[in-house]
């Protein structure tokens, strides 16, 4: 055999080792790299959000809430004419709008014992937060969980410069008699999770609290009310989502822009673009008296708002 043909032989020899020691090489180097851990979903979002724990592990079940506004009866009316300093009237005979005689200290952050002195029902409510640009306390309706901002189920109460009550308006749904079957609902986590995914979440953010209840994104006027099961998920104690509990769709909402819907309800009320029948819980007065008196008082509702805004009070 010829050199050269020897040569060429060693040659394929060598080039069929190589491919074979290469193959065994990237399989070696695809085996360790397959054993590095790959981070799911729930652990990528784990390292970056904190106060996951705060989220329910069982979301259960739970139905759309049937309700209706109250109309108040005429026990109910007695009782509001027996609180102390405030002059009340009734519109529509749902609506309660009051003005205190003389301002009352508000503490929300102890036992509120003179809210409950100066309002009806308070017992049914809860505190939620504060609009700092109109100074206004906001309280939601419970029946069995919060009613999230809904006028027909609220208390909202105007403070001063010096922070103490000088009206508030209030509503109160009552739970109609039938009531829906109860829906599986979809877990908290997920649509924490797609939060996050979508950028409304950023690294870093804090959940810091979860809770159950109810919305409608458009409330009716008159009639029924159809309420979805709803998580508000707060982030950073200022920023509150609201998770429809069954369908997943979300959106915010701030105090400032409930606020902002009582003044154009009142602001219909006062300008006679929505019907009003009024009932001042009072006194006796003749007809022009009590007109005047309802004019003065959604004005002056309405001009405590404006006076905070104009003054910077509570500006962020």
């Amino acid at each position: 055999m010829q050199w050269g043909q020897i040569k060429t032989l060693f040659i394929l020899c060598f080039l069929v080792l190589d491919a074979f020691l290469l193959y065994h090489f990237l399989k070696e180097d695809n085996s360790v790299i397959s054993t590095i851990p790959e981070y799911g979903e729930e652990e990528n979002l784990r390292n970056n959000i904190t106060g996951l724990d705060n989220i329910p592990e069982e979301p259960g079940e739970a139905s759309m809430l049937h309700a209706q506004r109250k109309k108040l009866t005429t026990t109910d009316k007695q009782e509001l004419q027996e609180l102390p300093n405030q002059t009340t009237m009734v519109i529509n005979d749902y609506f309660i709008v009051s003005q205190l005689d003389d301002p009352v200290p508000i503490n929300v952050e102890g036992e509120m014992a003179n809210l409950r002195e100066h309002i009806w029902n308070d017992s049914e409510y809860q505190y939620s937060g504060k609009d700092e640009t109109n100074q206004r306390l906001i309280f939601f309706q419970q029946i069995e969980n919060p009613i999230f901002y809904n006028l027909s189920g609220a208390i909202i109460v105007q403070l001063n410069s010096d922070g103490e009550m000088t009206h508030y308006a209030q509503a109160l749904l009552k739970k109609s008699e039938e009531q829906p079957e109860p829906e599986e609902l979809i877990s908290p986590m997920e649509p924490v999770t797609n939060l996050y995914k979508n950028n409304e979440l950023s690294s870093g953010n804090e959940i810091t609290n979860v809770q159950m209840g109810y919305q409608n994104l458009l409330p009716l006027p008159n009639g029924v009310q159809v309420l979805a099961p709803t998580w508000e998920i707060t982030v950073n104690n200022n920023k509150s989502i609201y998770v429809n509990a069954t369908e997943g769709h979300s959106l915010i909402r701030e105090p400032k822009d409930f606020s902002n819907e009582l003044n154009s309800q009142l602001t219909d009320y006062s300008n006679g673009s929505s019907t009003m029948n009024t009932e001042v819980i009072s006194g006796d007065m003749d007809e022009e008296e009590r007109q005047s008196l309802i004019d003065e008082m959604l004005s002056s509702f309405q001009e405590a708002t404006s006076g905070q805004s104009s003054n910077g009070v509570g500006e962020e």
